[in-house]
């Protein structure tokens, strides 16, 4: 009698073996009625619940095999879509490094711009300070200059007072004044207080 040799699932197997040992019969008693209730499927035949739940096994077995080819497809679809999240995964890894790098690149350039802010802001300060002191030197100047400029008004009212003074004595000393030396020879000494 020929062989017949044929590759399942363990889990198929696992259920032949317990349906055989439920019937008492072999693994290859089993598969040889399975096979025959399955080539005889139309026709009724003593024993044929046997047949017919062996063959219901076959061809549960063949969907099972079916699936596990459809299953067999689905996982290397699953890990064809497991390597894509694993590129995906890498790609969205070097991003958030990239992006990481960024944010700390731009963190240190706002802290320094915090810093040439402060230090901005200081000389800021230093320059206003500056400028406050230099408007006191400049009041204090224009001060200075006032109390000077009074001063020296103060002083050009003296002055033209004492020329005024030296004026009106000018006019009234020359008649007051005994005549020059040269205007005594020329006049006789009793005549030299005549003018004129």
């Amino acid at each position: 009698m020929p062989r017949i040799y044929a590759p399942v699932s363990d889990e198929i197997l696992h259920q032949i073996d317990a349906d055989a040992k439920e019937r008492g019969i072999s693994r290859a008693q089993w598969v040889s009625t399975a096979i025959g209730a399955y080539l005889h499927r139309g026709e009724v035949q003593p024993g044929a619940d046997m047949v017919q739940s062996g063959a219901t096994t076959v061809q549960d077995g063949a969907s099972r095999g079916a699936n596990a080819v459809q299953t067999g497809a689905e996982l290397e679809q699953i890990r064809r879509e497991l390597d894509q999240a694993r590129t995906d995964r890498e790609q969205t890894w070097r991003e958030t490094v990239q992006l990481r790098s960024r944010a700390e690149h731009l963190q240190r350039e706002a802290e320094q711009a915090k810093q040439d802010a402060a230090k901005a802001r200081s000389e800021a300060a230093q320059a206003a300070t500056a400028l406050q002191d230099a408007r006191d030197k400049a009041l204090a100047g224009q001060h200075e200059a006032d109390k000077a400029m009074s001063a020296l008004k103060a002083k050009e009212d003296e002055v033209a007072f004492l020329r005024a003074t030296v004026h009106q004595l000018s006019e009234k000393l020359p008649a007051a004044l005994p005549p020059s030396e040269e205007e005594i020879k020329r006049k006789s000494w009793w005549r030299f207080w005549q003018r004129g």
